[in-house]
């Protein structure tokens, strides 16, 4: 048997069946970008025609999740040329196109291996400071990452909150004449925080994030199988306590507590 890389590849062999459509009018659509406004499109505002591209994207994702190779290529050629629109706007970045940038802690981006084909989108990139002012601890000399189970939950407590203020933002947006619908306590809670930073990520854990925290455990952190697992290392604390006692549960709870506080608190940005 042969010791060759091709012979012990594990990998599942690439179909070939599927031949990409090579179309003059897909070539035409997808290189005129400064020719005239499209007359059949003119009377759709920027919202509509997003709505428009959406339905249809979706609809090509959907066909790409059946299996259909056709819809696979078409959202890759779709995710290329939107990406390499994005870098063609940054030579002459509109300022609301720099503050989603410095607001946003990711940005599309492309991919090689060979580093030297993206080091001019790189360089563009980098004049972008994507991440300025984003809400999220993204310094590359930072340890904070998403692994581990106290920082799981403070991304889902980082989550509620910015989805809360999302939804109620959208409902006014596309319900201007009606009044937001009543919310519980914690939504109402989760709208009044402040941006996320090292500063006010107690505050964040105080009024959002530990109630958070019990809604989701019935109210027993300490009796939920991944929380218990943070605040076990405090059993002992209390000297006299044992194991299963009030005191010693009151412990657990705490330590939960701390360490989702802890992990809130390196995943914000600093002030």
């Amino acid at each position: 048997m042969s010791n060759s890389p091709e012979a012990s590849d594990p990998r599942p062999p690439i179909s070939t069946n599927y031949k990409p459509v090579v179309s003059a009018k897909l070539n035409a659509l997808f290189s005129d970008t400064d020719g005239p406004p499209n007359p059949q499109l003119s009377h759709l505002n920027d919202r509509q025609l997003l709505e428009s591209n959406l339905i249809s994207l979706n609809e090509l994702f959907r066909g790409a999740k059946a299996g259909r190779d056709e819809s696979a290529d078409y959202i890759f050629r779709l995710a290329m040329r939107t990406t390499l629109s994005l870098y063609d706007l940054i030579d002459n970045p509109l300022p609301s196109l720099l503050q989603t940038a410095h607001c946003a802690p990711i940005w599309p981006s492309l991919y090689s291996p060979k580093t030297n084909f993206l080091e001019p989108y790189n360089k563009a990139l980098r004049r972008l400071e994507v991440g300025k002012n984003t809400q999220l601890n993204i310094n590359p000399k930072s340890r904070w990452s998403w692994r581990g189970e106290a920082r799981q939950w403070a991304a889902k407590i980082h989550l509620f909150v910015s989805n809360a203020k999302t939804e109620v933002k959208a409902f006014e947006t596309d319900s201007q004449c009606q009044a937001v619908p009543q919310t519980d306590d914690l939504v109402k809670a989760a709208l009044e925080l402040p941006p996320l930073t090292k500063d006010t990520a107690k505050e964040w854990m105080k009024k959002v994030g530990w109630p958070y925290i019990l809604k989701q455990s019935d109210n027993q952190p300490e009796k939920h199988p991944q929380l218990r697992k943070l605040g076990i290392h405090r059993q002992g604390h209390t000297e006299t306590s044992k194991p299963g006692s009030k005191t010693s549960e009151s412990n657990i709870r705490d330590g939960i507590k701390k360490l989702v506080a802890q992990a809130l608190c390196e995943m914000a940005s600093q002030p």
